[in-house]
């Protein structure tokens, strides 16, 4: 053999021995990284789901904090809404104005024995009148929008003599808090 050959053989030897060093060294010591590395990784997913749960919580807290600032903001509009008296004199006038201002005639205004309903007390309130059906449906409409809570629970209507007058019974259940201790 000639000596280059060997030379060759033996160069060939050792670099392909410092290969396989170089593989066994860098599997033994990629083996126990890549076990950690797994590891880290499961870590990381759990913690990303853990912070997808929390941040979903933290978006239902805002909603939440919404809500109730909204519902403190809307308070004095219920509390008006829905008073803890009933400040009977002051509805019938205003239900008394209403029918005079929507032209009605003849309105008979009479308040029957209020009713309570768990801590709502309900006030009906009897109207008897004539007048146009303009003048009824802008009574009705008005009575429904007053700023307190107030509802028209019967309605009943009748033709009089008078090709244009109506004749007209409305019942209006008007809604108040029950004090607490009542």
């Amino acid at each position: 053999m000639s000596k280059g050959r060997t030379t060759f053989r033996r160069t060939y030897a050792v670099l392909l021995g410092a290969v396989a060093v170089a593989g066994v060294f860098a599997f033994g010591a990629y083996r126990p990284n890549a076990a950690r590395l797994h590891a880290t990784e499961a870590a990381i997913r759990d913690l990303h789901d853990e912070l997808a749960v929390r941040t979903q919580h933290l978006e239902r807290a805002v909603e939440l904090y919404g809500a109730v600032d909204m519902a403190r903001r809307q308070a004095p509009a219920w509390d008006e809404a829905l008073p803890d008296e009933p400040r009977i004199g002051a509805l019938l006038e205003t239900i008394d104005h209403l029918a005079g201002d929507a032209g009605l005639k003849e309105a008979h205004v009479l308040p029957a024995k209020p009713v309570r309903v768990g801590k709502i007390g309900i006030l009906p309130v009897a109207i008897d009148f004539r007048g146009s059906f303009e003048s009824i449906y802008a009574f009705v409409r008005q009575v429904e929008t007053l700023p307190r809570i107030a509802r028209v629970e019967r309605f009943e209507i009748a033709r009089t003599d008078s090709a244009d007058m109506l004749v007209a019974t409305v019942t209006v259940h008007v809604y108040t808090k029950v004090p607490s201790g009542s």
